[in-house]
């Protein structure tokens, strides 16, 4: 696989889930450094922020050149010395206390490992030299930059300028008070439930802060801001439409009071916090630098690390003399760990933090139990292996692109410098010295600013899985630019980098880096992996500070940093360590308590631990820690020197290079938004510290990240003969002859000891190192350990009582052994006889002996895939592998291509999703159904989604032929799933007409594919919902339409054509109506105009016609112009006045106009209120109408006689021409709810109960109803007599129990309720009444007959359907009443009574059964 080092470069990687304070003393010293600078006048640092955004997308309008950002400059004190470099042949700058610069002109530049190697001397002096390449006829710095900034998508961690348990506590401090805030201010007795997104409670507390971030909840609202904040929450992919509504209202429901409170309350000041250090200031000085006896070559206790005390005794007595200072800060989420891949990661049972190639939501995976024989390997055996994430990328992890990730540092960098007090001056600060910003540093970390996070992006992959969104902008990238030899994804891969020839990349050596910050971001002191030097490219932004430990002092600084961790340790444990919030009774059990565990900083973690005995049960040896050093630690740089380490300070700008080299120490600091770009490269000269750096690994508990002598090996036989092989052989051969020995030793002990080749997870269990070419691995049961040869055999005792062996206090028939080889034994004993050539011959024939494909395909399938799909990926690379001449290896290859093609399908049908919910303007695109109110007959758009459920399910038609799988797949199919659920719970919210439903499937369609044609019914049925909201609003209502309707004629046209859009079939009647009142409309212009030309030309006009015209313009609400209205008002005005003054009769005749409106509004409405106000209108004495007996001269109120007559005419067809006396007699005592109301049967005494009909006590002949048990008069079921004729065989059943009888009351004489109300309704507008005792005996009637209403409706009805909970006899109770009373409420007695029908089936279907004859009527009895 060696030889096919370089081609490996191109396959596609994973993804990357890989309250003011103290004024500083030195303020004005900065502001007058600002105003003062030479140069262009100072602008505003925020300008760029406030230009309005012209482009949609998120990432366009991005000015990478002109960003106006912080620029540190060297203090003016500082002049730098020029030197010639002799060996190099180049001129370097350097000033005091920094590290040599080199300026070279693009035109002269080398190659970078060439310039590398030329100033190996300086680095290995200073640790670090810098290199500023100086373009010709060009202001512009170098550039290889080809970021897409459109695509760069990627995941920052929180930075706290505190350390993690001071910053957990204020956090604990922060779910205290607001349970505290709603226990004993809002006195809740249930605390609101903390909202789920995405199977995760809401963190709480970072919420708060990027609100209060942005400027509190209102301007977040205004601004649309809540998607942004869920990214910044880690919520990420496709954004569901209910993100920004679950976070507002999260928001509202638990914090916004909480805010409003905290706001009443006195403010605090940010003072300095206190450290809890030992001293103020410094270390105590010692003489001299502190020395030790170097790195010890042997091991501890059982093969163990040797201990720091072990190692180093002189230099850990030397620290103890010192004591902490106050100098020295921790911080939060600074740790930079090293990459190593996933899956011996699980090997070694170590905390993961994904599950699979593009998981992006896992802190952590659980341990696996069965690191090796249950382990699948394939995932790294044939295509690039995938790096485990970083543990601070977990699912909460903030998600930006490039402009949002700057207008965020912005926002942070002017909270950091108003909470420092430079707000005044924040707009004109654009650059600073490098000692004005050391001290601001400083002065952060003093101030108590730990609630403000810092979100930085560190170890970035430069490819996201499957190349959707990448970081390299390859479209509209020049040639020469891709094969720049300065573009850092060029270098790892050089022809001079020994990483061409690494067989497997544990450490993520050859892919490229970014970090993104912003001002204070830190990367902690970290050195290289495995001592590989490291170059660093600044792309864009502000500078970033360098503080360089020379590798000289590497020892000195570690021991520096444990005596620090140790120090602190011991005073956390004087003084109490932990959060000590304290927090009120029943907070622990809270929810709010369980939200802090779930999203405490103590979840994120540098180190990697796994604790416990779960893989080496049954081995009797405690699991290794893999863990960093505590480098989470900021010093300042005069307390370094106290300690005899020197420390050099860089300022990189954007354009400029920092080389790295082995063994320095390093960590940066941003001045302001930045992005960088970090590569790994081998050179020659780095071979020296191969096996030293892997020494380095293990003795610090760290996974190894190369194997250095099978990377030797691979050297000595693959690369070109520009290295020495003497060199090269002299550093394999007495390891090699030690592991052969080895394993000669082992066979000559078991020699049929099995044995495989093998090159999976060659490090060893005991030490964490590499385990050479040679393994043993021990399985029991379904855990494994690996080691040594030489381990296992220093651990092998004799059992006593045979000659057998033990290990870990077990025979050693127990445990499975295998040993394990990396090689060939006989390519070994070739490079042991120095026979380079011929080793180099079998090792080409171990990789490239050619394999058909169906061969290799065949096996790979019976091993690794027997009952699932191939990854794509696999299947490439066993066809990139084997023999291609043959038919099955055409058909392989037409599989691949359709696959490829499927896949370029999945991911443009996915990028039409992902892409436009992630950009900063989707949530302005979408509609927002909450705004819609107060607007009237809105058209809405239809989604977007360029596809629909039918395209997706042709799509996964083809992808379930497939014999393959790939990311995309899965998340098509996923995508399908949802969407077909989706489909189904949008079909069923229309089938059921549920509006709530329907409009959150219409927002969910925005984001999930749906049919065009459901897509459209539900726009359809939200508009028609809107449409009949209109329409209740203008023609049903009893009260004003709203005032946001518009009330103009151009409105109505453009409602009836709206209804003809969007309205249904049933809706007919209500467009009839609209068109009707146009119609109308139209007529009453028409009339109008015609009377306005007679009025000018001086004809006559008829009364009735402007009376006609008032009328309906007030009946139908008519929209005239009000000086129409005015001018009929007073023509109407002077007509009355004649008429008065001709009869004064007349006067009387409109005495109730006015008050007309509001008691026919109340009647309409069924309330009993208007019996209050209808003494004007009920023919008593406050009647003032003109009787129809006191009208002598009819004929000058001729019109007003003639209704009079007509109306008592239409009375008396209602009364069925009854008298209106007896039927109120006869309603009075059915429909009386005082002394008749309904009790349970038996509570009354027989002597106060009333039965029947008729509602009369116990008379006459009497009969009991076989269901109701009700007691009925004789008289009043039938006709008269007094014997009964029934047979035994029969029983009694009432009307309204018989199902196949209505009633056995006479329908002749009943009285319709709804005819009964008009004729009420219609008596007020009379003007002439007829006799007094008939309105009056009328009004009590209906008023008997509405409180009767009123009281069955309530009753018996819920939201206008029958309550199955009323008791049956409840029921026909009411019924019973009604039927009596001779008055027909249709439209309440008729469902009642098929509602009793349906709960008396059973009792007939029994009835049926006996054969017993049901009796009802009195001549059947």
């Amino acid at each position: 696989m060696g030889a096919h080092a370089n081609d490996r470069a191109n396959y596609p990687l994973s993804d990357i889930t890989s309250h003011s304070s103290q004024p500083l003393e030195y303020s004005d010293r900065i502001v007058s450094a600002a105003l003062t600078s030479s140069g262009s006048p100072v602008l505003p640092l925020n300008d760029q922020l406030q230009q309005p955004q012209s482009k949609p997308k998120a990432s366009l309008g991005f000015a990478a050149k002109s960003l106006k950002v912080l620029k540190v400059t060297p203090d003016e004190r500082d002049v730098p010395v020029r030197i010639f470099h002799e060996k190099s042949g180049q001129l370097y700058y350097i000033e005091a206390d920094s590290v040599p610069t080199f300026r070279i002109d693009s035109a002269a530049l080398p190659d970078p490992i060439q310039f590398y190697e030329s100033v190996t001397d300086l680095g290995e002096k200073y640790g670090c030299v810098k290199l500023v390449i100086v373009q010709k006829n060009s202001n512009e710095p170098h550039s290889t930059s080809d970021l897409n900034f459109e695509h760069f998508w990627f995941k920052t961690r929180s930075q706290y300028l505190d350390e993690p348990n001071s910053l957990d506590a204020k956090i604990l401090n922060f779910y205290s008070d607001l349970y505290n805030f709603f226990t004993n201010v809002k006195k809740v007795k249930t605390f609101p439930k903390v909202p789920t997104i995405e199977k995760r409670t809401v963190n709480l507390y970072r919420l708060k802060q990027c609100v209060h971030l942005r400027g509190g909840f209102d301007t977040v609202c205004q601004k649309k801001l809540w998607a942004q904040i869920g990214r910044e929450l880690g919520y990420s992919g496709r954004i569901m439409s209910s993100l920004s509504t679950s976070l507002r209202s999260a928001y509202v429901k638990i914090l916004l009071e909480f805010d409003i409170y905290g706001d009443s309350m006195p403010p605090s000041n940010h003072k300095i916090k206190n450290k809890n250090h030992v001293s103020e200031l410094g270390l105590t000085p010692v003489t001299g630098p502190l020395t030790g006896d170097g790195e010890s070559e042997t091991l501890g206790k059982r093969g163990a690390p040797m201990t720091d005390e072990e190692r180093h005794p002189s230099k850990r007595s030397k620290l103890e003399e010192f004591e902490l200072s106050d100098d020295v800060y921790e911080m939060s989420g600074i740790n930079r760990g090293f990459k190593r891949i996933k899956d011996i990661k699980i090997s070694k049972n170590i905390d993961t933090h994904s599950n699979d190639n593009s998981d992006d939501s896992t802190i952590g995976t659980k341990p696996c139990i069965t690191p090796l024989s249950g382990h699948d390997p394939s995932s790294w055996q044939y295509f690039f292996p995938t790096h485990d994430k970083d543990s601070y990328d977990n699912a909460i992890s903030p998600v930006y692109n490039i402009k949002q990730y700057y207008d965020q540092s912005q926002m942070v960098k002017q909270e950091l410098l108003k909470r420092l007090g430079l707000s005044k001056i924040n707009s004109s600060l654009t650059q600073m010295t490098l000692s004005d910003f050391e001290k601001l540093f400083f002065q952060a970390l003093e101030a108590d600013l730990s609630d403000i996070e810092i979100d930085t992006a560190m170890n970035v992959s430069s490819v996201i899985n499957s190349g959707r969104l990448c970081a390299q902008n390859l479209d509209n990238t020049k040639l020469e630019n891709l094969l720049n030899p300065w573009k850092l994804a060029n270098v790892p891969l050089s022809d001079d980098s020994l990483l061409r020839v690494l067989d497997f990349d544990m450490g993520n050596f050859t892919r490229t880096t970014y970090d993104v910050g912003m001002l204070l971001s830190v990367s902690a002191w970290s050195s290289t992996d495995n001592f590989m030097p490291l170059l660093d490219y600044q792309h864009i932004g502000g500078s970033k500070l360098w503080y360089v430990i020379a590798p000289d002092d590497r020892e000195k600084f570690e021991d520096f940093l444990r005596f620090t961790a140790d120090k602190k340790s011991a005073i956390s444990e004087i003084q109490g360590s932990g959060p000590g919030a304290s927090s009120a009774p029943g907070f622990k059990d809270s929810e709010l308590f369980n939200c802090y565990v779930e999203n405490s900083m103590s979840k994120e973690s540098g180190d990697q631990n796994t604790d416990g005995l779960d893989k080496y049960e049954g081995f009797l040896f405690p699991k290794l820690t893999v863990k960093n050093l505590p480098s989470e630690y900021q010093v300042k740089p005069e307390v370094l020197e106290l300690a005899g380490i020197k420390t050099y300070k860089i300022i990189q700008e954007p354009g400029t290079y920092i080389f790295k080299f082995p063994k320095a120490y390093s960590t940066t600091i941003g001045n302001d938004f930045y992005v960088s770009e970090s590569a790994y490269f081998a050179p020659r000269s780095w071979l020296k510290y191969v096996q030293e750096g892997s020494k380095w690994l293990a003795e610090n508990q760290k996974l190894v990240s190369l194997h250095s002598l099978q990377f030797l090996i691979m050297i000595l036989l693959y690369f070109d003969d520009t290295i020495s092989k003497s060199l090269l052989i002299g550093m394999i051969v007495p390891r090699l002859e030690n592991e052969l020995t080895d394993r000669i030793h082992l066979k000559n002990i078991f020699p049929d000891l099995e044995s495989v080749e093998d090159k999976f997870d060659f490090i060893s269990d005991y030490t964490l190192s590499s385990t050479g070419l040679f393994k043993i691995v021990l399985t029991l049961g379904e855990n494994s350990f690996n080691m040594t040869i030489s381990e296992f055999l220093n651990m092998l005792e004799p059992m006593e009582e045979s000659n057998n062996w033990k290990i870990f206090g077990k025979p050693l028939k127990t445990f499975k052994i295998v040993l394990h080889s990396y090689y060939s034994i006989e390519l070994l004993n070739t490079l042991l006889d120095g026979d380079v050539a011929k080793a180099q011959q079998l090792l080409k024939q171990y990789f490239n002996s050619p394999v058909t494909v169906e061969d290799e395909l065949n096996i790979v399938v019976a091993e690794q895939y027997p009952d699932r799909r191939m990854p794509l990926e696999v299947l490439e690379e066993i066809f990139q592998k084997g023999k291609k001449d043959d038919d099955y290896s055409t058909l392989v290859s037409t599989v691949i291509n359709d696959s490829n093609l499927l896949r370029a399908e999945c991911k443009y049908m996915l990028d039409m999703i992902i892409i436009p919910s992630m950009s900063s303007d989707y949530e302005q695109k979408k509609p927002d159904l909450g705004q819609l109110e107060g607007k009237w007959l809105i058209d809405l758009p239809v989604s977007p989604i360029a596809f629909s459920m039918h395209d997706l399910k042709i799509l996964r038609t083809k992808l379930l032929k497939l014999p393959v799988t790939f990311t995309e797949m899965d998340s098509i199919l996923d995508l399908y799933n949802e969407a077909a659920q989706f489909q189904q719970v949008a079909e069923h919210s229309l089938s059921t007409n549920n509006i709530k439903k329907i409009k959150l499937s219409y927002m969910k369609s925005f984001e999930t594919p749906l049919d065009r044609a459901c897509n459209e019914r539900l726009v359809k049925a939200i508009c028609r919902h809107h449409w009949l909201d209109t329409y209740y609003e203008l023609f049903v209502s009893v009260d004003p339409p709203k005032e946001t309707i518009p009330k103009s004629v151009p409105f109505l046209y453009k409602m009836f054509n709206y209804g003809l859009k969007f309205c249904y079939q049933e809706d007919i009647y209500k467009l009839e109506r609209l068109h009707k009142k146009l119609v109308l409309i139209q007529d009453v212009f028409k009339r109008i105009r015609k009377i306005v030309k007679n009025i000018r030309a001086g004809s006559n006009i008829l009364i009735a016609d402007i009376t006609n015209i008032l009328e309906n313009i007030q009946k139908e609400n008519i929209p005239v112009s009000r000086s129409i209205t005015k001018t009929f008002d007073r023509i109407m005005t002077a007509v009355e006045d004649a008429k008065v003054e001709k009869n004064p009769l007349w006067k009387n005749l409109s005495v109730n106009k006015q008050y007309i409106d509001a008691i026919d509004r109340l009647l309409r409405q069924n309330s009993v209120k208007a019996f209050s106000l209808c003494g004007r209108f009920n023919g008593s004495k406050d009647d003032q109408r003109l009787c129809i007996s006191d009208v002598n001269e009819e004929s000058v109120v001729h019109h007003q006689v003639k209704e009079c007559k007509s109306w008592t005419t239409e009375l008396n067809k209602c009364l069925k021409r009854q008298k209106i006396t007896n039927i109120l007699t006869l309603v009075t005592a059915c429909l009386d709810l005082d002394f008749d109301c309904f009790t349970k049967r038996g509570s009354l005494a027989e002597k106060d109960a009333k039965y029947c009909f008729c509602r009369k006590g116990e008379s006459g002949t009497m009969i009991e109803c076989d269901i109701c048990k009700e007691w009925y008069h004789t008289n009043c079921i039938g006709q008269k007599g007094s014997k009964s004729t029934a047979t035994t065989n029969s029983v009694f059943v009432c009307s309204l129990c018989n199902i196949n009888s209505n009633t056995v009351m006479s329908k002749r004489n009943g009285v319709n309720y709804g005819d009964l109300k008009r004729s009420v309704i219609s008596s007020l507008s009379l003007e002439i009444i007829p006799d007094r005792r008939v309105l009056q005996t009328l009004f009590k009637l209906f008023e008997i007959c509405l409180t009767f209403k009123n009281q069955m409706e309530a009753e018996i009805y819920e939201n206008g359907r029958i309550n199955t909970a009323v008791p049956m006899d409840k029921v026909k109770f009411y019924l019973r009443k009604a039927e009596g009373s001779k008055i027909e409420f249709v439209d309440l007695v008729g469902p009642l009574k098929r509602y009793c029908h349906n709960v008396d089936e059973a009792k007939f279907a029994e009835y049926r059964m006996k054969e017993i004859t049901v009796v009802t009527n009195q001549e059947h009895l």
